[in-house]
């Protein structure tokens, strides 16, 4: 991501995909105090944008918030397993 002024700056994108090859909607994280607007252009109307305030790595928190809030909202009903890759949480 560019900022206003021209610098790059990391986002961690949080992506879910079952099985059977559908994906969930995305979740991108990115270091900002305020959510801006144009934060969403280019997402589905189904993705959101979370906002952390010193890094855009995820957190305890906002994994539980992403898992709380959209992995259940999203996901498929019933049981499952929900494997993660490269993560130290």
């Amino acid at each position: 991501m560019l900022t206003p002024e021209g610098k790059s700056e990391n986002i961690t994108v949080l992506a879910c995909r079952n099985a059977a090859g559908q994906f969930l909607p995305l979740v991108v994280i990115i270091k900002d105090v305020n959510k801006k607007h144009d934060y969403d252009d280019g997402l589905s109307s189904w993705s959101d944008t979370y906002m952390k305030q010193k890094s855009s790595y995820i957190s305890s928190d906002l994994f539980i918030k992403w898992f709380a809030e959209h992995f259940f909202k999203h996901g498929a009903s019933g049981k499952g397993i929900l494997s993660v890759d490269g993560s130290s949480l």
